[in-house]
């Protein structure tokens, strides 16, 4: 027989530690709050499944211990837009300073060199 689990449940990792609280609604059923601090933001995320919200603490606790915060926080096509850049960059093998000037130039696409395919060259749309 199992042993039902005691609330409010603190999942910790190393110093940082994240809280899961059981809700009950009015129509008896049961949902699980992981409530945490990221700096002076305080959030608060519902699943209605305990393991669900035991994963979310888990990982959460993990980000918080090894530092790993959101610095930047993006919209989906803004973050999709940015990984895009990214992966751009990585895959032409363009240093931060290459990437930097097109951007200040105002330069909108990455071609490859055809003469040599491992040196990029910058190319502006008309």
């Amino acid at each position: 027989m199992s042993k039902k689990p005691k609330f409010p449940m603190v999942v910790k990792c190393g110093s940082a530690s994240v809280t899961i609280y059981q809700n009950k609604s009015k129509d008896g059923y049961f949902s699980f709050k992981v409530r945490y601090f990221r700096g002076v933001d305080e959030l608060r995320i519902t699943r209605a499944n305990l393991d669900r919200a035991r994963e979310e603490a888990e990982s959460a606790a993990r980000n918080l211990a090894t530092g790993e915060l959101d610095v930047l926080t993006l919209r989906r096509n803004d973050r999709l837009a940015y990984v895009r850049s990214i992966v751009t960059v990585r895959r032409r093998r363009l240093t931060e300073r290459e990437a930097g000037m097109a951007g200040w130039r105002g330069e909108t696409t990455i071609l490859s060199n055809p003469h040599n395919a491992t040196t990029p060259y910058l190319h502006r749309e008309s």
